[in-house]
């Protein structure tokens, strides 16, 4: 795997709405709009000692017809996850 280069704020602003639109986008696969009372996507991104540290949690209040269960939410967390280390591959390695 090659070294991920070194990144700016710019950078970490870049990955964060990368990484937010594609949980909306994938959460948006998964339930309809209509659905939904309350939704709230949380990033937080650190990069430290060349380290970078990413966390998403998506909170989802649905209404009772609804059938977006909790394993939704986590495939949705875990595809978008996967595009994110294709979107650093590409866009931030050396």
């Amino acid at each position: 795997m090659r070294k991920l280069k070194e990144l700016t704020q710019d950078d970490l602003d870049a990955i964060t709405y990368f990484l937010t639109n594609t949980a909306e986008n994938k959460l948006s696969q998964h339930v309809s709009s209509k659905e939904v009372i309350d939704q709230s996507i949380l990033t937080d991104i650190s990069y430290e000692n060349e380290e970078l540290n990413v966390d998403l949690k998506i909170n989802v209040d649905v209404d009772a017809l609804s059938n977006l269960s909790q394993e939704d939410i986590q495939n949705v967390v875990d595809e978008s996850y996967e595009k994110l280390d294709v979107f650093i591959d590409e866009n931030y390695r050396e």
